[in-house]
């Protein structure tokens, strides 16, 4: 499902930058075989969750609005677990890791989804698939506006304008311009 698949993004315990060189080209591969038909299936009308109780989740399975769903869910939970004394301690202290482990434990989960998206989209064989890509992502942070997930719309939008993303000037070519504005 859609939030078992964001739990393993989360829950990994090697950041996609740790990776030694054999283990990112296996990812590449696997996400080249994910991406290849990238359009949602079409679910039977009397069976509209089977599909994904057999396969495993992955972008092209999972569409922008239930990853943007699932995304607000996990955030709200995390940010409803933060005190008034967690941003207190915050703001005022030097040793932030050992003083405010739950607003670490937030900013490390925002981190690993901005490095994942970035990571998704260069590990992209072709331009065209890297467009793609970024599409749905950038339709991944409208249903996070719709869903008023400011911050889960500002990660994506933030992984999307990074300088490993922003460098892709043929790869944003093909981006469809009224996805853009």
């Amino acid at each position: 499902t859609a939030r078992q698949f964001v739990a393993e993004i989360i829950t990994s315990d090697d950041p996609p930058e740790t990776l030694p060189i054999s283990e990112i080209m296996e990812l590449k591969e696997v996400v080249d075989k994910l991406c290849t038909n990238f359009k949602p299936p079409e679910l039977p009308s009397e069976y509209p969750f089977q599909f994904y109780q057999e396969e495993q989740a992955s972008l092209s399975t999972v569409t922008p609005s239930e990853l943007a769903e699932q995304l607000t869910i996990m955030l709200s939970n995390k940010i409803k677990k933060l005190t008034p004394m967690d941003f207190a301690l915050f703001y005022q202290n030097e040793n932030i890791i050992l003083d405010c482990p739950r607003i670490v434990e937030y900013y490390e989960i925002v981190d690993r989804l901005k490095r994942w998206i970035s990571t998704v989209i260069i590990l992209q064989a072709s331009r065209k698939k890297r467009a793609e890509v970024i599409e749905y992502f950038i339709t991944l942070a409208d249903n996070c506006l719709l869903l008023r997930n400011y911050q889960g719309a500002q990660l994506v939008l933030q992984s999307l304008t990074s300088q490993s993303i922003g460098r892709l000037n043929e790869t944003w070519a093909l981006v469809t311009s009224s996805k853009i504005s």
